[in-house]
């Protein structure tokens, strides 16, 4: 359910760290050098095999550190459309292995353009200082057994030392010391593989539209964070495509925000349902209140003398602290009774017997929330008749109904929502305008009402 973000400071460290070593391995040498020719040749030598050696440690870096982050993206990808396993290597496709060795070239290039600026500014920095020094000594008639003066000297060095550090500068003219340059390129770079194989891999698999992160960011990305965008520029839909968003914006240099697939977005003026005094209702806040108990049975097709048995052994599990589930056929005959742990309930033995096909489970949950993942995939997988959750003031009902929804297209898609739906809950408990009791009781109730509607789901909640 977390939106975290991805965690690359020690490659960065790695490579920015190279960067600030050699330049201050350049600086020694210029400390050291004679302000002569025959110094000047030894130093340039000198600066030439410490350039040659960050050039070496900057491509095996790429190589290191680009695949692993667009690793990153294909993981993030796959674990918010609930696919594959956490710790599994994920598969890299044609398309993101393309862009590995596109990316990885692309990066190489700009920190070669540093190197190859560090080595040009610094070597004609010597070329310059051995001619200040010539200069400064016909000026002072010099004649060789005298040196210029201590000022001329500490001026001429200085120049020196800042030719190496100060070796960038911009398109824009701004002047960049090299260890800031580098770890802003380099920042920019992951995240954009991240990003890059994260979308490669969506639309590999079908999915048209992501969610930007949210971060609780105060520039301009703020106004983007939580949006949903097309990842490619005709899916269907009034949302922004992707590639249209303003760079100056979001997915700027050194942005850390990350953009996770979803199927099946809402229209964009229901994408946050997180409404302080909403309690998790429908869309006008309501819950259920003027539909009556016969109604819910005829939406699950149960008989309302089986539900009157069923929900007295419901009014036993409710003050329960822990999970306790009954299995129920549908004449309200009880075949099954057992307890489990705080919010989980080992059903595998009475899968195993047979005994969920066509008929009802009821359990409680202590948290007061509506349907887990595991909950409905158990509906789905077993063909339970119907799913019932005494929750708080709340019976969540499900039932399957007409519909041809699949194990793992109700797995994919609940996790598809929990990260979805996960950092717009914590925005808003963040900014103290909901609590994370009444969050988390929409959140859930949210997840479920959405999927209902996505795979024809019978799910109803009634205030007891």
């Amino acid at each position: 359910m977390t939106d975290k973000r991805p965690d690359y400071e020690d490659d960065v460290k790695d490579i920015t760290g190279a960067f600030g070593g050699a330049v201050d391995d350049i600086k020694r040498e210029l400390e050291r050098m004679p302000l002569d020719r025959r110094g000047a040749n030894a130093a340039t030598k000198k600066v030439g095999a410490i350039i040659k050696s960050l050039t070496g440690k900057a491509g095996n870096w790429v190589d290191r550190v680009i695949p692993k982050a667009a690793k990153e993206g294909i993981s993030r990808a796959l674990g918010a459309l609930g696919i594959g396993k956490k710790k599994a290597e994920p598969p890299v496709s044609r398309a993101n292995s393309g862009m590995i060795s596109a990316a990885s070239e692309d990066t190489y290039a700009d920190l070669l353009a540093v190197t190859k600026n560090i080595d040009r500014r610094t070597k004609a920095a010597i070329r310059r200082a051995v001619a200040d020094t010539m200069r400064a000594n016909i000026e002072a008639g010099i004649n060789g057994r005298r040196t210029i003066n201590a000022d001329t000297a500490a001026k001429i060095r200085a120049e020196l030392g800042a030719s190496a550090d100060n070796a960038i500068i911009d398109a824009a003219g701004r002047r960049w010391k090299v260890e800031t340059y580098v770890d802003m390129v380099t920042r920019t770079k992951l995240m954009q593989a991240t990003n890059d194989a994260t979308i490669n891999e969506a639309l590999g698999r079908g999915v048209l539209y992501g969610v930007i992160s949210r971060h609780g960011a105060t520039d301009a990305c703020a106004k983007w964070e939580g949006r949903t965008v097309k990842l490619v520029r005709d899916a269907p839909g009034s949302y922004p495509f992707i590639g249209d968003l303003p760079r100056r914006e979001i997915f700027h240099p050194n942005c850390r925000h990350t953009i996770s697939p979803i199927r099946n977005p809402l229209p964009e003026e229901l994408e946050s349902p997180f409404r302080a005094g909403s309690n998790g209702g429908d869309s006008n806040g309501e819950d259920y209140p003027d539909i009556p108990i016969t109604t819910h049975n005829r939406v699950h097709g149960l008989a309302d003398s089986t539900d009157k048995i069923i929900r007295n052994g419901e009014e036993q599990l409710r003050p329960l602290d822990y999970e306790r589930g009954i299995i129920y056929d549908s004449k309200g005959n009880k075949l099954w009774e057992q307890s489990g742990e705080q919010r989980r309930l080992n059903i595998k033995e009475v899968a195993d017997r047979g005994l969920l096909k066509d008929n009802i489970i009821t359990h409680n949950h202590p948290d007061g929330f509506s349907f887990s993942r595991a909950d409905l995939g158990v509906l789905v997988n077993y063909g339970v008749k119907e799913m019932r959750a005494t929750s708080g003031p709340y019976l969540h009902r499900v039932s399957l109904g007409n519909s041809k929804v699949t194990l793992n297209e109700i797995l994919s898609s609940y996790s598809e929502l929990e990260s979805y739906l996960d950092p717009l809950l914590r925005t808003e408990v963040k900014s103290g305008r909901i609590g994370i009791r009444e969050g988390s009781t929409i959140f859930y109730h949210e997840i479920v009402k959405r999927l209902a509607v996505q795979y024809n789901l019978n799910y109803t909640r009634e205030r007891l």
